[in-house]
């Protein structure tokens, strides 16, 4: 059991639906050893912060009490226990800069760090749109913490000066931040080197092997912001659930490697032409040569998750067995690629490593179904196999000496039994026990008769129990040596593991595209986004025969588009539909449509529905304005955007008004590709002040 007292328990026991008992007037409840991570998610879910105890030395040796210490500390964001695969569980730091303001995150389940540094309103917004499990802030700046109110938040003191914390990268990670990447960002090393500081020293969490600190955005990458996430239901309906998003409908992976590079993707598309190329070439050969991996690829575990509970030793047996296994799939998956002759295939096949001593090991070694006292394969260990001898012979010797002593004794009910308090022993009920030998030694009495001991059986009980223990011994240290070979494996199986996850992706896409009749995307660069019979990829699974399908054409000569149309009529389902076409394509996917042609965007930009947000005392016009600004000032000449009824958080006049600058504006200064529905149809007169702009109506 793990006991919590005092307080501890007090709220524990409310939070759990637990017994709180008291003991010397000292409340206590607790939970068992067994089923800790259970009510441990439970506690971090309602806000807690879980300390766990143990103890570290040996009650047989220690002297006096037994030495108890804080072996580890969780917060959500340090959950190596958390069953969501595909949900990254980042843990972020910020550090504000008298320039600039920083963040780094870390992924303590997969060993992937990112950083970010640019203003406070932009290190904030990409935050959010992380969405880390736990963000540290520092003491002084509390402010942050209704910010980021959603999210779990730590405080940090200034416990160290900026080149401390650099410092720090060094020392823990081996390398010197500039061969990370960080040469050029300052303020994200500090945040590094406190992150670092924080999860190995003050949460004593084994963070994994990090090869490498990513930027958050890169320049092959779309830019989405957290409007945008949120008002195109990618990753969740404007309810808050996953059901009916853009990712569930897409999702066609089979391991959680394939699922979280699906949402990566997803929430970053590319805007390399050549990159996005390859990808949907790939898709092409897997649908033109039958090629399907789902059925390989479905039995593999979560490697990176594995890979970083054996590192933070709380790895079971059967998850070693689950590496095994993933292991031993790698030879059959290239085996099914051999005909790809896909550039990218050919690249992911090459460096994707087979790991035989690694899984070979595993399987001589280790149970298939391991369990305690039965975790290391007989023939491993001729040692440990004569102990194993001892105790299965045990039990045979037991029954060969209950029926002499009853043979002996003309005790027919006679019996050997054991319990942990007593150990062995002999039971005779109160009939028979004038029959009872003077040989037998009085250890216990029982309401129907008494328990005895014998010179005999407690030898055996000696040898028996020394032999578990020694079992027990041995096999931790057989444990232990197979942890040390597989961490010396840990950059080939995480790479194996990431490229694991892109082909999975890649089935994952072919296979959509096959069961969804979805069509290859041409990629150009004339500045077009042409689609013919294209339909919302999200509704048409729900409505199926019944969506109508419509054309889109997006031009430098007319790059606005004005829609008008009565309500429930469609427009907000087209304008989002066009959208979620160019996105899919940019991730490298087939789409709904007959036909596009899609040249890449750098970002796509919404302002979609309506929304108070009354807890920061902003009306729903307020946050309309303020969503629209951010469009205006972050847009450029290569984006999408999209634009749903602005004007009607206000009065009929200032609201066409309003629509009818931002429009100009839009046309004069951004020229970005826009998709404008509207209620308003005095907008239809802007298509005949300037020909760039186009009137459609739905019918």
């Amino acid at each position: 059991f793990y006991e919590m007292f005092m307080e501890d328990a007090e709220k524990a026991s409310k939070i759990l639906n637990i017994v709180l008992t008291t003991r010397n007037n000292v409340p206590m409840c607790g939970v068992p050893h067994h089923a800790a991570e259970g009510y441990i998610k439970r506690l971090l879910d309602a806000g807690c912060k879980v300390a766990i105890c143990e103890q570290t030395e040996n009650p047989s040796s220690a002297k006096g009490i037994v030495k108890r210490e804080v072996i580890r500390v969780i917060t959500p964001g340090t959950f190596l226990e958390a069953e969501d695969e595909a949900d990254p569980g980042y843990v972020a730091s910020v550090f504000c800069g008298k320039r600039k303001w920083a963040f780094a995150a870390i992924n303590v389940n997969t060993g992937k760090a990112l950083f970010y540094e640019d203003t406070k309103e932009k290190v904030i917004e990409a935050i959010e749109k992380l969405s880390p499990k736990t963000i540290l802030i520092p003491e002084e700046r509390q402010e942050l913490k209704e910010t980021f109110g959603e999210f779990f938040c730590e405080t940090y003191e200034e416990w160290l000066n900026n080149q401390e914390a650099v410092n720090y990268i060094k020392e823990y990670m081996g390398k010197p931040p500039e061969s990370l990447g960080l040469s050029h960002f300052k303020t994200a090393q500090i945040a590094l080197g406190i992150l670092l500081y924080y999860l190995h020293d003050i949460q004593l969490c084994k963070v994994p092997r990090i090869a490498k600190v990513e930027p958050l955005h890169s320049e092959d990458h779309m830019y989405l912001d957290p409007s945008t996430i949120k008002h195109l239901e990618l990753i969740r309906n404007l309810k808050g659930e996953t059901e009916n998003t853009l990712l569930s409908v897409i999702d066609r992976t089979c391991t959680p490697m394939g699922r979280r590079r699906l949402k990566e993707n997803l929430l970053s598309p590319l805007k390399n032409p050549e990159k996005i190329k390859r990808r949907l070439i790939a898709i092409k050969e897997f649908l033109d040569k039958g090629i399907n991996l789902s059925e390989v690829l479905k039995g593999i575990s979560d490697i990176e998750r594995i890979l970083s509970r054996i590192n933070a030793r709380l790895a079971k047996p059967k998850e070693y067995v689950a590496l095994k296994n993933a292991l031993k799939k790698i030879p059959e998956i290239k085996d099914k690629l051999r005909e790809c002759e896909a550039e990218f295939i050919l690249e992911l096949k090459e460096n994707l490593e087979e790991i035989s001593h690694l899984s070979s090991l595993i399987e001589r070694a280790i149970s298939d179904e391991p369990f305690e006292g039965n975790i290391i394969k007989r023939g491993y260990n001729p040692e440990l196999d004569k102990l194993k001898d001892i105790k299965e012979n045990s039990s045979e010797w037991l029954k060969k000496y209950e029926e002499e002593q009853r043979k002996k004794t003309g005790i027919p009910s006679l019996k050997v039994g054991y319990n942990k308090v007593f150990g062995y022993y002999i039971e005779v009920t109160k009939t028979h026990l004038k029959n009872v030998p003077s040989h037998y030694i009085r250890k216990q009495t029982l309401v129907g008769g008494e328990r005895f001991i014998t010179e005999e059986l407690k030898n055996m009980e000696e040898k028996i129990l020394s032999a578990e223990e020694k079992i027990a011994e041995m096999e931790k240290e057989i444990m232990e040596e197979i942890r040390k070979a597989v961490l010396l494996e840990t950059e080939a199986i995480h790479k194996d593991a990431e490229i694991i996850g892109f082909i999975d992706m890649i089935n994952s896409f072919a296979t959509l595209a096959e069961e969804k009749r979805l069509t290859m995307p041409k990629i150009t660069e004339d500045g077009r986004i042409l689609i013919k019979s294209g339909k919302h990829p999200v509704l048409e699974s729900i409505l199926q025969e019944s969506f109508v399908p419509n054309d889109t054409v997006l031009t430098e000569k007319n790059p606005i588009h004005i829609i008008t149309g009565p309500n429930m009529s469609g427009k907000s389902t087209y304008i989002r539909q066009v959208a979620l076409i160019v996105l899919l394509a940019q991730m490298g996917s087939f789409v709904p449509a007959k036909m596009a042609m899609i040249s890449p965007v750098d970002r796509i930009m919404t302002r979609i529905g309506t929304a108070d947000n009354l807890a920061e005392g902003q009306s729903t016009f307020m946050v309309e304005m303020m969503e629209t600004a951010s469009i205006l000032s972050n847009s450029t000449g290569n984006s999408l955007i999209i634009l749903d009824e602005i004007g009607r958080g206000t009065s009929t006049y200032d609201g066409l008004s309003i629509a009818w600058g931002c429009v100009e504006y839009i046309r004069e200064k951004i020229k970005a590709k826009t998709l404008f529905a509207t209620h308003y149809h005095e907008l239809t007169q802007l298509a005949d002040i300037y020909p760039e702009i186009k009137n459609y109506h739905v019918e």
